[in-house]
């Protein structure tokens, strides 16, 4: 039975090689292996009856192989492969400790070198994700790309050392150094030379452009778009920067947005477009900013209007925008471009700081006046904000020309009924002649010091009386008139308060005449 049992495991087996035909090239290559090639010492060492189609040429490439499909270009290719099947290695001990891993494409020398399990990889360049063992659809092109990577997943590096320290998933770079030394970050998007360089815990980062958001460490849902773009950004979130050079002026300055060629924001929770160099802002229609009255609690009418208005000192002057560069640190890179229109020589408008004092001396409700933050910031004016107290102060001049209104119907009034009397005391319709009695107008009119009052009385006379009034009415003083003929009486600023007053001539009870004098200040 033995003598039988043997003689026909040595039928099969020849039987099964003359059928397979392997092509062997080398000790112990493919010793047992059927269906494939093998070309180096000890190439598919271990092949078996049931591994084919494995192609491996390069000393100890494949040694220990029983999957299929397999491809080992290079001496000590696929050096551990076990049961992995349908990989591809090219280069020196590339896949070198794969054992069980599939669908893997290594090339390039150590690529993929510590690869174990992990599948559907593919390594293009030096050492390119060498040290990955159980990360699954992953591509590295580029010398060190993802070189470090172990258990990280669905990762994407293109360039030399782009995603080199990786341990996390979810990553794109495009670029050499492109997140170079991301360790744990998780779903980051770096386009560019050296974009998102220095990332090494930060998620959810998007920066395309040379060397966009460089410096990121720590910082989250940051968005740079641009040369150098978030170039000072290091640990803070939320940041948006569109254009050249644009971003905040720190590192820590969190939910920014920066527009433009040089926009640089100086505090948190902030927005800019353009640069110094900038002239004009604007659109087809006008910028909206939220005002609905579901969302405002605490509503108070203390808006300070005319008072405030008339404190204000409108200047023209001319804003030094290099010195404003300066300050900013703004990189005198080339990027401001002055010469495509000149900014106007002088602009109108406000200092911010006088208005800032304005408010603080009188306590006036207003906030138009942005101030600095910090020391890196700089005073601002919301301009639009004057309309608020620009129209209480209308309105409030509009209720004073409606009492003035009010007041001179009233004092037409009076003067009519004035009149009237007086027809009623000559007992004609108002004709002082038939008394023989008259009253001049004061000189000077208006006067600011001292007015003189004439008038004639006839010798007839018993009693006279001259009598100032307001213009409500209101009886102010009372001249006895002792003279007879031609007379006159002064009157002297200082008894009276600047403005309009009636003054009337009484002739033994009638009313001779009356008129109007003005005293300015």
């Amino acid at each position: 039975m033995k003598w039988t049992s043997a003689l026909l495991l040595a039928t099969l087996t020849v039987s099964a090689n003359l059928v397979a035909q392997p092509t062997r090239y080398g000790t112990n290559a493919g010793f047992w292996g059927i269906k494939g090639s093998y070309f180096g010492e000890s190439a598919g060492q271990t092949a078996t009856l049931t591994s084919s189609e494995n192609s491996f040429f390069g000393a100890f490439s494949g040694r220990l192989t029983t999957g299929n499909q397999n491809t080992g270009l290079g001496a000590n290719t696929l050096f551990s492969n076990t049961t992995g099947g349908a990989n591809a290695a090219t280069g020196f001990e590339s896949l070198y400790d794969n054992t069980t891993g599939s669908f893997n494409t290594a090339n390039g020398y150590l690529s993929m070198h510590s690869n174990t399990t992990g599948k559907d990889n593919a390594a293009l360049g030096a050492s390119s994700l060498y040290s990955n063992t159980s990360g699954i659809e992953n591509t590295a092109i580029g010398s060190f790309a993802l070189s470090v990577n172990k258990t990280g997943n669905n990762n994407t590096a293109t360039g030399n050392k782009a995603l080199n320290s990786n341990t996390a998933s979810n990553n794109t770079a495009n670029g050499s150094l492109a997140l170079q030394f991301n360790t744990s970050g998780d779903g980051n998007t770096a386009v560019g030379f050296g974009s998102l360089n220095a990332n090494i815990t930060g998620s959810n980062n998007t920066a395309v452009g040379l060397s966009a958001a460089f410096a990121n460490s720590r910082g989250q849902f940051n968005t740079a778009i641009g040369r150098r773009t978030l170039a000072n950004n290091s640990t803070g979130s939320y940041n948006t920067a569109l254009g050249n050079s644009a971003g905040p002026d720190k590192d820590t300055y969190e939910n920014t947005t920066s527009l433009g060629n040089g926009a640089i924001t100086t505090f948190s929770n902030s927005v800019r477009i353009g640069n110094s160099s900038v002239t004009s802002i604007g659109g087809a229609v006008g910028w909206s900013v939220v005002s609905d009255g579901r969302f405002k609690v605490n509503v108070k009418e203390d808006v300070s209007g005319l008072d405030f208005i008339n404190q204000l000192r409108p200047v023209s002057y001319e804003l030094d925008r290099a010195a404003l560069r300066r300050f900013l640190n703004v990189p005198d890179d080339g990027s401001q471009l002055t010469n495509v229109k000149a900014a106007p020589s002088r602009q109108t408008g406000f200092i911010a700081q006088e208005v800032e004092q304005l408010v603080k001396k009188s306590g006036y409700v207003f906030s138009g006046v942005e101030s600095p933050q910090n020391e890196n910031d700089h005073y601002s004016i919301r301009y639009d904000d004057f309309v608020v107290p620009l129209v209480k102060a209308v309105q409030e001049l509009t209720s004073k020309m409606n009492e003035q209104q009010q007041i001179l119907e009233e004092q037409t009034l009076e003067i009519s009924a004035l009149k009237e009397k007086l027809g009623a005391y000559n007992g004609t319709s108002g004709d002082a002649s038939e008394l023989k009695a008259t009253l001049f107008q004061n000189t000077p009119n208006p006067f600011s010091l001292d007015t003189e009052i004439k008038m004639a009385l006839p010798e007839t006379t018993r009693q006279a009386e001259l009598i100032v009034y307001n213009m409500e009415g209101k009886q102010l003083k009372t001249f006895q008139v002792t003279q007879r003929g031609n007379s006159s009486i002064k009157l002297s600023a200082g008894e009276f308060s600047a403005g309009m007053y009636l003054y009337a001539l009484i002739v033994d009870g009638k009313v001779v005449d009356t008129k109007r004098l003005i005293l300015t200040k």
